[in-house]
C-alpha cells in the first residue's frame, strides 16, 4: 500500500542519516546512541538495557561486519514497528467499555495522579 511504501521510504531516509559517512552501514557506536535515544524519547517502545543493546547489535549484524547494513536496519525497524503497533492497539477495560468516562476530565486527572511519582509508596 501507499502507507507501507511511505513508511519504507522514511526508514530508508533514517538509515541514510544514521549512515553519516555514506559507507552503507551504521557502526556500533551510532546504534548504541540510537538505542539510548529510543530509551529516553520513545515511551511506546520497550526499554532496551545496555547489555541487551549489545546483544541486539550482534544479532542484527548478521554478516559479522560490525556494521548494520540497510537490510539489517529495515528488519530491526520492522520489529520495532510491530512492538509499537501492539502497544498502540492496547485498550484498557475502561477505555473499551466506558469511553465517555475514559475521556472525561476527572478521569484524565485521576489517571495522571495514579501514573505520577506521588502515587508511589
Amino acid at each position: 500500500t501507499r502507507l507501507q511504501a511511505k513508511s519504507e521510504d522514511n526508514l530508508k531516509g533514517a538509515f541514510r542519516q544514521l549512515d553519516s559517512n555514506g559507507i552503507g552501514g551504521i557502526d556500533k557506536k551510532t546504534m548504541m546512541a540510537l538505542f539510548l535515544v529510543l530509551n529516553e524519547d520513545c515511551d511506546d517502545v520497550r526499554r532496551i538495557p545496555q547489555e541487551k543493546a549489545e546483544l541486539l547489535f550482534a544479532i542484527l549484524d548478521k554478516d559479522g561486519s560490525s556494521q548494520i547494513e540497510e537490510d539489517e536496519f529495515m528488519s530491526f525497524c520492522d520489529v520495532l514497528l510491530l512492538e509499537f503497533e501492539e502497544a498502540s492497539a492496547y485498550k484498557t477495560m475502561i477505555e473499551s467499555c466506558c469511553p465517555k468516562m475514559y475521556t472525561s476530565s476527572w478521569f484524565k486527572n485521576f489517571r495522571n495522579a495514579v501514573k505520577s511519582d506521588r502515587f508511589e509508596l
